[in-house]
């Protein structure tokens, strides 16, 4: 007999070999999910498992695109992981978050629009199938606010992240982020260590960062005021109210080639100090002495709504420099910024902004 699996999902089943799947004959596995099971979670003896743009846990194995289930950053993220020990269970999700590496990662095959998954939705939604039981949304909305968890999803303001830094980890092109009124510091939520002075955002291609939304209730578009919801990127991370220790750049955007895609709308970014002394590294002086609030260097982001305060340099650019990058500023606001050269803005090497209606 010959096994065909298509788009399958494998999560928190248990056995004492064979978790997932056991198979004593050839098998063809596609676009299938085998993750969470108990090890060894694929036992195939006297059979062969043929993969193809499958994510096996523990296994990279040869086939036409496949995903490295070595690979930590490969979790496919299910909505809710299940647990094997609690085997036989129904708990858990095995729907894709937008940020799983799954969404988009099949083969379309013979599937056709007119195709649906286990929910019943269309099987391709964007123009590739995803792997696994059920077909990721079209686009999402992380949703950030002081009172959420970073252990949410993000997907709701009732299931709100806490920390900028983990929406920005899961977004990907084609989604938005809404935070919510507050404070947020860029040692938070992400791969830095607290109080770390080289902690920083960096904005993503295809991804909208919108500010101004109120911290309560569930609000929408039309609630969103950055004036009486004030939205604040600070570079204050250590919470003393003394400058020196501030991160050196709030933004730092390196060679990430972003375009207009890439938008940062209805924030102050305040507090960044760049007063870095020389060392051994341009990269580094660079980093620390220019860009307080914001550094870009050879990208070109956009920013709307946004108030540049309170940031200083130790050279140039206190609330933002720009070297080879060309961003474009929309309602923007400097004030109260300080450095040697350009307290409010600085640009060299062929830096050419698009400014409107800025002060």
């Amino acid at each position: 007999p010959f096994l065909t699996l298509i788009n399958c999902s494998f999560s928190a089943n248990q056995a004492e070999t064979g978790g997932a799947l056991y198979n004593t004959h050839t098998s063809s596995l596609t676009n299938c999910i085998v993750w969470g099971n108990s090890n060894p979670q694929v036992s195939n003896p006297g059979g062969v498992h043929v993969y193809s743009h499958c994510l096996i846990e523990g296994l990279n194995p040869p086939g036409v695109g496949n995903l490295d289930g070595t690979q930590p950053d490969n979790n496919p993220l299910f909505v809710s992981q299940p647990d094997f020990n609690a085997a036989p269970t129904n708990t858990g999700n095995l729907r894709l978050q937008p940020c799983s590496p799954a969404v988009n990662a099949g083969t379309n095959g013979t599937f056709t629009n007119a195709d649906k998954d286990l929910d019943g939705n269309a099987r391709i939604v964007n123009t590739t199938v995803d792997l696994g039981a059920y077909e990721a949304p079209a686009a999402a909305v992380f949703h950030v606010k002081p009172t959420g968890s970073d252990a949410n999803n993000g997907l709701s303001w009732n299931t709100a992240f806490r920390t900028l830094q983990k929406a920005l980890e899961s977004a990907f092109s084609g989604t938005s982020i809404w935070v919510a009124s507050g404070t947020y510091y860029p040692d938070e939520g992400g791969a830095f260590s607290d109080n770390d002075r080289y902690s920083h955002f960096t904005m993503k291609n295809g991804v909208a960062i919108y500010g101004g939304f109120p911290a309560t209730g569930n609000p929408t578009m039309i609630d969103r005021n950055w004036v009486n919801n004030p939205t604040i990127l600070s570079g204050e991370i250590q919470q003393d109210n003394a400058i020196s220790n501030n991160t050196y750049n709030i933004i730092y955007n390196f060679y990430n080639n972003l375009d207009a895609t890439s938008l940062l709308d209805g924030f102050t970014v305040s507090g960044g100090y760049a007063n870095g002394s020389e060392c051994g590294c341009i990269d580094i002086v660079y980093r620390t002495q220019h860009g307080g609030g914001v550094h870009n260097r050879n990208t070109n982001p956009v920013f709307q709504n946004c108030t540049f305060s309170g940031n200083q340099s130790t050279l140039h650019g206190g609330g933002m420099y720009n070297e080879g990058a060309s961003p474009t500023l929309i309602n923007c606001f400097f004030q109260a910024n300080q450095a040697i050269q350009g307290g409010g803005m600085y640009n060299i090497n062929a830096s050419h902004l698009s400014l409107t209606n800025c002060s």
